[in-house]
C-alpha cells in the first residue's frame, strides 16, 4: 500500500465525488483538505444507502462548495422531495431520522 493511501484514507472518495459532479455538469470546488474537514467524524457516515448521509447542494443550485452544501440522509436529497422545504425543515429531518449505520 502507498504512502498517499496511508495518509490519505478517503482520497478515492474525494476523486470519484468530484468526478460524479463533473460528469453531472456540476462544479466542485473543495480541495481534499476542505472535503475532508467539510465531513468531519461524519464520513463514515457517507454513502448511498437510504440511511447514510450524502453531501447536498442548498436549493439543489449551484456548485459543490463549501457554502453551498449540507449534509442530509440520502433519502431526503431529493429534488422533488424538498421543493418548498426550508433548509430549517430540512435539517430537522435530518436530525430526526439520522442514526450512524455502516454506509461506507
Amino acid at each position: 500500500m502507498g504512502r498517499r493511501k496511508l495518509d490519505q484514507p478517503y482520497v478515492e472518495r474525494y476523486w470519484q465525488q468530484k468526478q460524479n459532479a463533473k460528469r453531472r455538469g456540476i462544479n466542485f470546488e473543495f480541495t481534499y483538505a476542505e472535503w475532508i474537514e467539510w465531513w468531519g467524524a461524519d464520513i463514515t457516515s457517507r454513502g448511498k444507502g437510504k440511511d447514510c448521509l450524502v453531501m447536498a447542494r442548498i436549493g439543489d443550485e449551484g456548485p459543490y462548495s463549501p457554502s453551498n452544501t449540507i449534509k442530509m440522509l440520502n433519502q431526503d436529497n431529493v429534488s422533488e422531495g424538498n421543493k418548498g422545504k426550508t433548509i430549517s425543515d430540512i435539517i430537522i429531518s435530518f436530525q430526526a431520522n439520522f442514526t450512524v449505520s455502516n454506509c461506507n
